[in-house]
């Protein structure tokens, strides 16, 4: 008798612990999503917006989630590239562009033309605004990684909720987001990855452990054996959450042989991981002469922290410095990065 209260109790324990967990997640759609008629509505939003080519399929929403569309570096042009040949090929589809930049569609677009020269139509360009960016936007004191990952999964449910696209793609490397859009949206809203950069990589985790300072690896930590061993712990569990997070990616791109093997290696998909190179169109360049130009010194890059590019910042400073009618170009993501030269 004791055996069998005690089976009894048990299964009511695990019943109610399973009630719970369906009710938490039951409660995360809601809240995600919003209801039904919530949905209908941003489609109805969407739908008069735009206007697609529906005589051989009907309307598609495939959902970009980059929170930077305006910005001009490499990454916004595999978006826009993205975009184009969806448009060409696929005109029944509706790209959705979730984006933090507070621009209309048509200051997107002609940005769009005029840094990348892509004629984008905006009959099949739906802009959804996100007011949450800040949470990835910001430069955190401590646990930075983990703390800009938490935000982006904050700003994916904000993308959920103004529209559920029918394909969700992170052109940017938010992989935190994946399980979320899983969670809320099962399977049917894929999940397609394009990274450019792990968030996390062994060499990242090399530079910790040989003590090495950097911009990863502050000048602090590396000199102290026991904030050296807290943050290889840190980035240990780290990568493993990012590598969960990355496996519910359907479809995996990447821009390089390099960004391959580690996402490869911290995914472990490598036959749903494929290298698709970033666009590069060269044909204005070719037409460009050999004679009569101006000395300029140019850097195909974005001067942001994370690329490391100190030492080229200095040396431009210091040359900025010595002909001052020499101007540094734009294309600042963040005003704090113009800051860098001065």
């Amino acid at each position: 008798m004791p055996t069998l209260e005690i089976f009894i109790h048990q299964c009511f324990v695990v019943g109610t612990l399973l009630m719970a967990a369906v009710a938490v997640y039951l409660g995360i759609q809601v809240l995600t999503l919003g209801t039904q008629a919530h949905q209908d509505a941003a489609r109805a939003r969407a739908k008069e917006a735009t206007n697609p080519d529906t005589t051989t399929h009907e309307v598609y929403y495939i959902g970009f989630f980059h929170p930077f569309p305006a910005a001009g570096g490499g990454g916004e042009r595999v978006l826009w590239t993205m975009i184009k040949a969806l448009q060409d090929r696929y005109p029944f589809i509706v790209s959705v562009v979730y984006s933090g930049d507070g621009l209309t569609r048509a200051e997107l677009l002609a940005g769009v033309q005029a840094k990348f020269g892509l004629e984008i139509s905006p009959r099949t360009v739906h802009v959804v605004e996100l007011r949450r960016r800040p949470w990835v936007d910001r430069r955190y004191p401590r646990l930075t990684l983990l703390l800009q990952s938490l935000g982006s999964m904050w700003l994916a449910a904000e993308a959920l909720h103004e529209l559920r696209p029918d394909v969700f793609i992170d052109t940017v490397g938010y992989a935190f987001s994946y399980p979320l859009v899983r969670m809320v949206c099962g399977e049917r809203v894929p999940v397609v990855s394009y990274t450019h950069y792990p968030t996390i990589s062994s060499d990242m985790q090399t530079l910790v452990a040989s003590r090495e300072s950097g911009v990863s690896n502050s000048s602090a930590i590396a000199s102290s054996p026991l904030l050296t061993l807290l943050k290889r712990m840190y980035y240990w569990l780290f990568a493993h959450a990012y590598a969960w997070s990355g496996s519910f990616a359907a479809t995996i791109m990447v821009n390089s042989s390099w960004t391959h093997a580690h996402v490869v290696q911290l995914f472990g998909k490598p036959r749903m991981t494929r290298v698709v190179y970033p666009p590069c169109d060269t044909e204005a360049l070719a037409d460009l002469p050999l004679t009569g130009r101006h000395q300029l010194v140019v850097s195909l890059a974005q001067f942001r922290a994370e690329k490391n590019h100190a030492l080229q910042v200095d040396a431009f400073a210091q040359m900025l410095a010595q002909h001052p009618e020499m101007t540094a170009p734009e294309g600042w993501r963040k005003p704090q990065e113009s800051a860098l030269l001065s």
